[in-house]
């Protein structure tokens, strides 16, 4: 289990902002960054990226390749070489970003719904806010997450907000 209030913010790869680590595997990470600042994104060769935005309005993403809009609870896919700048939305943002190597393995991130959950493959429950119950007595509340094998049940209360990231 991994709560983001206790994961301490790093500099981002271009020093233009902070992120919180919340979890890793051999080809995969998820971070919580703050995007406070108009700038350059980092750049992951190789890497292929999805972006969720969990508080704020959301970020413009530009660059020579690519013109990406990130909205609220909407994860947005993207190639982690793509030069890009950022402009914020009606200021700051946190997003909740997946980086995975995709020789390695895919995943998507779905916002899930409240009601009860099956998990249909391995992967990670994040809380935005409010509370989930997982089978077994365990809940997760507000910026909390764990792995959850394929086959585990729970569930999301009402006016909950969580992130699902199955791997395949």
């Amino acid at each position: 289990m991994f709560d983001a209030a206790t994961c301490a913010p790093v500099p981002w790869k271009n020093g233009g902002g902070v992120t919180r680590p919340l979890a890793a595997g051999v080809h995969w990470r998820l971070s919580l960054a703050d995007i406070t600042q108009d700038g350059g994104f980092s750049t992951f060769p190789g890497l292929q990226r999805i972006l969720t935005i969990v508080e704020g309005q959301g970020i413009h993403l530009r660059g020579d390749a690519a013109d990406l809009t990130a909205r609220p609870f909407t994860p947005l896919p993207f190639e982690g070489d793509l030069s890009l700048q950022c402009t914020l939305i009606d200021g700051p943002s946190r997003a909740f970003n997946l980086m995975f190597d995709p020789k390695g393995l895919q995943a998507w991130v779905r916002v899930l719904e409240p009601g009860e959950i099956n998990a249909d493959t391995d992967g990670i429950l994040f809380v935005v806010h409010g509370q989930v119950e997982i089978e077994g007595g365990v809940a997760l509340t507000s910026g909390q997450g764990d792995n959850l094998p394929s086959g585990t049940r729970a569930q999301v209360q009402p006016e909950t907000c969580a992130l699902w990231v199955a791997f395949i």
